[in-house]
């Protein structure tokens, strides 16, 4: 069995009521992929290679808040960024690529494109 960690609830009696087991294991923070599985991951708009980093969490919300400013929400900013991309899938956008298109818009928006707020 591997090493990992548990997590026991109690009631106010002292009777165990759950215990939960946490294993620990390596795995890819983009696709939950082990590291020996990554050939098989989406390389992107490009076809480069597929340790290409990709978008990430905070890229991902930043976009959707300049898109909700713009008044465009949702579903219908989902869309746009895909068409924006050229994507199927907003997982295969390149970091890099997210990183032009933030500064775009917020240039557009009368933001600096430094980190500066909007």
């Amino acid at each position: 069995m591997q090493a990992g960690k548990s997590v026991e609830v109690y009631t106010p009696d002292g009777l165990l009521i759950c215990r939960l087991c946490f294993l620990e294991r390596e795995a890819s923070p983009v696709t939950g992929l082990k590291p020996a599985d990554r050939s098989s991951q989406p390389t992107g708009k490009e076809g480069g290679r597929a340790d290409v980093e990709t978008m990430t969490g905070p890229q991902r919300r930043l976009l959707f808040r300049l898109f909700a400013i713009q008044g465009i929400e949702a579903e219908q900013a989902h869309e746009e960024l895909k068409r924006r991309f050229r994507v199927n899938s907003l997982h295969e956008v390149p970091k890099r690529d997210a990183s032009k298109v933030i500064e775009q818009l917020l240039e557009a928006q009368g933001g600096h494109g430094d980190g500066t707020p909007v």
